[in-house]
This record gives structure tokens, C-alpha cells and sequence, in this order.
């Protein structure tokens, strides 16, 4: 099982999460908007407050967001 960490979890970061978590995956996330990592949460993710908590406990980070700002931001 690899410990993957997943920004950004709007309608494609959702999707991807989702599928990593019914692959066996351990999923760490993270979404500046909170509310949308709900679903992840309900399925087995743990939700982290911040983009540096995933990537320390991740071997692994995908990012999905929406443009470079949220890049600059994260």
C-alpha cells in the first residue's frame, strides 16, 4: 500500500482520490476549500489542514488544481 497525498480535491482530484482509495491506497488530502474534501473523508482519506502536512506523510503527491495561483498558493 502506498502512501499517497493528493492537493486539490475538486471534481477531478475527488474522482482521482476515490479511485486511489479503491485501489488499496492510503490517501492523504488536503483542499483549501474544506467542505470539499467531505466525501474523501466519508471513504477512508485523512484530511490535512495543510499542504506541507500531506507532503510529509506522503511518499507520493498528486496535485489537482485549478490554475497557477492555486499552484503558488499550495
Amino acid at each position: 500500500m502506498t502512501k499517497i497525498g493528493l492537493i486539490g480535491t475538486g471534481m477531478l482530484g475527488e474522482a482521482v482520490g476515490l479511485h486511489l482509495l479503491e485501489s488499496g491506497h492510503s490517501l492523504t488530502a488536503y483542499n483549501r476549500t474544506k467542505s470539499k474534501t467531505s466525501n474523501l473523508e466519508k471513504n477512508g482519506a485523512i484530511i490535512s489542514d495543510t499542504p506541507k502536512n500531506v507532503a510529509e506523510s506522503s511518499e507520493l503527491v498528486i496535485t489537482c488544481v485549478k490554475d497557477a495561483d492555486a499552484v503558488e498558493q499550495i
